[in-house]
């Protein structure tokens, strides 16, 4: 029977965790505003991760066309061993420089539950 050493363990784990994530591209949802949509292919990775991964691509997005990348909102989920993966959501506009909606992101979480008193 074999045995996993220490180095052995670790690189499994590296591995594991270092899995491709399944995202939607930018997908636009509005004039200059997309939404890019993340999953992680393992069960090790956490929803910050996946969130940032997003933030980079996003990011990158908007460089490529010489604009610049503002984030308008974010959610993510951690995914449970062996249930669910880890998930996010970014939604972001890409902005010329002077554009007055061009500044210092305040994110807030969005929540997962909505009470309407009307």
């Amino acid at each position: 029977m074999y045995q996993l050493n220490s180095k052995s363990f670790a690189l499994i784990a590296v591995v594991l965790t270092a899995g491709c994530a399944s995202s939607s591209g930018p997908v636009p949802i509005g004039q200059d505003t997309f939404m890019i949509t993340k999953q992680s292919d393992t069960g090790l990775a956490s929803g910050s991760s996946v969130k940032a991964e997003i933030f980079k691509e996003g990011y990158a997005f908007c460089e490529e066309q010489d604009l610049n990348f503002q984030p308008i909102g974010s959610s993510h989920k951690d995914g449970v061993f062996g249930s669910s993966y880890a998930n996010a959501e970014v939604q972001f506009r890409c902005l010329r420089d002077g554009d007055p909606e061009l500044s210092r992101p305040t994110l807030e979480p969005v929540p997962n539950v909505r009470i309407n008193t009307d």
